[in-house]
């Protein structure tokens, strides 16, 4: 179903440009302050991003969030990456309104940890200690055996033993 401000011909995004499924994903492709009529015809200028479909007016609100998943606070590097725009209820201007708000479900800018499961850390730690002289061989046991399945102590030992 269709919200009826999809009709008015707005300039910036809103609630009414979400699909049924509530949520959308946009790419900031640049910032800027833009002077613009609020809903009394006064002008003021509004932080605007840019994106690949609608421009967006972002508030101090807006630019928090996308400070907490960008994980930095300078627009420079919100650019360029995709960020999920839902719609949440929120009070203002002395009602209950629907506003637009950034996902924090995924945060999109740290990569996914890629880490080597413990099972073949160990099985590495064990090929290079067979390279080993015995008494070395007898260390690297004793090491493992101490970390107790611990990634971090595996990762230790086998950065201790590589060539």
């Amino acid at each position: 179903m269709a919200h009826w401000k999809k009709y008015m011909n707005k300039e910036f995004l809103g609630v009414w440009d979400l699909p049924e499924s509530g949520k959308m994903e946009i790419i900031f492709s640049s910032f800027e302050n833009k002077e613009i009529k609020d809903q009394n015809g006064k002008p003021q200028t509004v932080f605007i991003g840019n994106n690949d479909k609608k421009p967006m007016i972002l508030n101090k609100t807006n630019c928090a969030l996308l400070e907490r998943l960008f994980l930095s606070p300078n627009i420079e590097n919100w650019t360029g990456k995709p960020v999920i725009i839902t719609s949440k209820k929120v009070r203002a201007f002395g009602t209950t309104t629907d506003a637009l708000r950034f996902s924090m479900d995924k945060p999109r800018t740290q990569p996914e940890k890629k880490t080597q499961p413990k099972a073949d850390l160990k099985a590495e730690i064990w090929e290079l200690a067979k390279q080993l002289p015995a008494d070395q061989q007898q260390d690297i046991i004793t090491k493992v055996k101490a970390a107790k399945g611990n990634e971090l102590a595996y990762k230790a030992i086998l950065n201790s033993i590589k060539p």
